[in-house]
């Protein structure tokens, strides 16, 4: 039989954040969500314990779950393992099956097997995805400055991800002499390829590495790239912002500012969208 599960209805006024994915949350089914889905983002045992503490004094303080509070402090503060105070935070708010709780804590055990580089590298690649493009930059900066093999071993993957995180925010240069980076580190055809597509969106000429002249299928490569951005200003999407463009030249000539402000910021909302769709981390 299944069970009927009441959510937690109650806001609080003032959200807790989740300092190691960048996320505020205002009610106990989000704080749930996140730790479920990024507990991986946590550095170390003691980081985790500090975020119990934490936790329990927000619950105890914003959602006045006093109870539920004292027991997941005793957890963090007693020093257990982080999936003892994880598990009681998920079973006040009955938020995961039996089932689910014991995959939960397989997928805790794999996550001590990580190296605190990984984890780094993890919450880099994560900041990316969530759009905090600066913070992603920062933090592979600081995995660049650490020594050893496992550097080594992603510094391509590393500078191909600070080239997306570059272009999405429309520094082609930037992004250029990244994915460039990425590519002579490692040789990969995706890099190749974001590399001479932000070098087009580039305000300025780049002259290409004469390594990325001589790489197998580079030539065909520009020709599939002029292909596909030939096609795109052909399309119906493409035709369709010069529609836009001209609106907005209407609504100026109108005296309509307004309106015209807040279609611009609609068109580039979208535009950006589209870009940053076409670079995808590795």
């Amino acid at each position: 039989m299944g069970r009927l599960i009441l959510c937690w209805e109650k806001r609080a006024e003032k959200p807790y954040y989740i300092e190691s994915i960048g996320k505020r949350v205002y009610t106990l089914e989000e704080l749930c969500f996140y730790f479920r889905n990024y507990v991986h983002l946590f550095e170390a045992s003691k980081e985790a314990e500090e975020e119990g503490l934490a936790v329990a004094k927000w619950l105890s303080d914003e959602l006045g779950m006093k109870k539920e509070a004292e027991e997941i402090e005793r957890l963090a503060a007693s020093h257990k393992s982080m999936q003892e105070w994880l598990l009681s935070l998920f079973r006040s708010a009955h938020y995961l099956t039996e089932k689910e709780q014991a995959e939960y804590v397989q997928e805790l055990k794999k996550l001590c097997t990580l190296t605190p580089f990984e984890r780094k590298k993890k919450r880099a690649d994560h900041l990316v995805e969530s759009r905090k493009y600066a913070k992603a930059i920062w933090a592979y900066q600081e995995l660049l400055q650490e020594e050893g093999e496992e550097r080594e071993s992603v510094e391509a993957e590393i500078y191909h991800n600070m080239g997306v995180a570059f272009a999405r925010m429309f520094y082609f240069k930037e992004s250029c002499d990244y994915f460039l980076k990425a590519f002579l580190k490692t040789p990969k055809k995706e890099s190749l390829r974001q590399y001479k597509l932000a070098a087009r969106l580039c305000e300025d000429e780049i002259e290409e590495d004469e390594l990325v002249k001589e790489f197998p299928g580079a030539a065909s490569m520009d020709v599939q790239i002029y292909e596909e951005m030939k096609q795109l200003e052909d399309s119906a999407e493409f035709k369709e912002g010069l529609g836009e463009i001209e609106h907005l030249k209407q609504l100026k000539n109108e005296g309509k500012i307004a309106k015209m402000e807040q279609k611009e910021k609609e068109i580039m909302q979208k535009w950006q969208d589209e870009c940053r769709a076409f670079m995808d981390i590795r």
